[in-house]
């Protein structure tokens, strides 16, 4: 098999190889090991996981719809009942 990787994109595989003193190969292996790993974190979510999330909304008794917004709020009142106005 062949794949055609356009002029600049090897360059800069040559560079990152170079510095990290390692074959494109190498570095190719893990970035698709990487890739395969975390890429499925990255994806919109499909149909059935958005009618799943719709269908839980309302569970919890809070008013916006952004859990990690929800959450950063819920860690900064605990951090700061335990630590004081300087967490």
């Amino acid at each position: 098999m062949t794949i055609d990787i356009p002029e600049d994109v090897l360059e800069r595989l040559q560079q990152l190889s170079e510095q990290e003193h390692r074959s494109v190969d190498s570095l190719l292996r893990e970035m698709l090991q990487y890739y395969m790993n975390y890429a499925p974190t990255l994806r919109p979510p499909t149909k059935e996981q958005n009618e799943a999330l719709l269908a839980m909304r309302g569970m919890l008794d809070i008013e916006d719809t952004d859990l990690s917004v929800t959450v950063r709020e819920t860690m900064k009142e605990y951090y700061k009942r335990k630590y004081g106005d300087s967490a």
